[in-house]
């Protein structure tokens, strides 16, 4: 295979691990993904490649986020200067963040933990960046 469509099937395992959700939870993350989508391409004036790999990443990466809210699994810790590096160096991006952190307090009741919302800003910065290099 090469390195592209390898990629792809890897990805298409990981989210198949997912895949045991009733449809009204399917419809749910489905939902949720596209609300988040939008508010990142609001803040950031873009339009993501949906058919690129990195995106494909980024979903993955937002859909166990998603599945990290509702089960309400307890976060990996991370180290508090590294956290502050982050909200200091992409401030974007955790702006962004905290957008999503509080529509997802609004409509669903879920407490994003300050280690969720920087693990999400990585992959925020990263989707934009690797969009703004591409463009």
């Amino acid at each position: 295979f090469e390195d592209t469509e390898a990629s792809l099937i890897a990805l298409h395992f990981v989210n198949a691990q997912i895949d045991g959700q009733s449809m009204g939870d399917t419809i749910k993350m489905t939902h949720l993904t596209k609300e988040i989508v939008k508010i990142i391409q609001n803040i950031f004036e873009m339009v993501l490649d949906k058919s690129s790999i990195d995106y494909s990443r980024f979903i993955t990466h937002l859909r166990y986020f998603i599945v990290r809210q509702e089960t309400n699994q307890p976060p990996q810790q991370m180290d508090d200067s590294l956290k502050e590096l982050i909200q200091d160096r992409y401030m974007k991006s955790y702006a962004c963040g905290l957008i999503i952190k509080e529509m997802l307090k609004r409509e669903f009741n879920w407490n994003v933990t300050e280690d969720e919302l920087v693990f999400l800003v990585i992959h925020i910065e990263r989707i934009t960046k690797k969009h703004q290099q591409n463009t």
